[in-house]
Parts: C-alpha cells; structure tokens; sequence
C-alpha cells in the first residue's frame, strides 16, 4: 500500500517532468524558428540594399 503510492508519486512526477522538458524543447525550436525567419528577413534587406 504504503510503496504503492510511492511509486504512483514517483510515476507521476516523472510523467511531469517529462512534459516539462518537451514542453521547453518546443519554446526552444519556435525560439529558433523564429531567430531563423528574422534573419532570414535582415538577409533580405542587405540584399536589396
């Protein structure tokens, strides 16, 4: 019973923790995606000037 609910919690806070750091990989690829496009967007204009 007792060791049960342990590995429930433990279960639980490593299911969390997990989605935590997908959730942070995802920010960090919008992140990157974004630094992308505006460079993207700089490169263009020194292009044209």
């Amino acid at each position: 019973e007792k060791q049960q609910i342990i590995t429930d919690l433990k279960n639980k806070w490593i299911d969390n923790y997990k989605l935590e750091i997908q959730k942070e990989k995802q920010q960090y690829k919008d992140l990157l995606l974004h630094f992308k496009n505006e460079l993207e967007v700089l490169n263009q204009l020194v292009v044209k000037n």
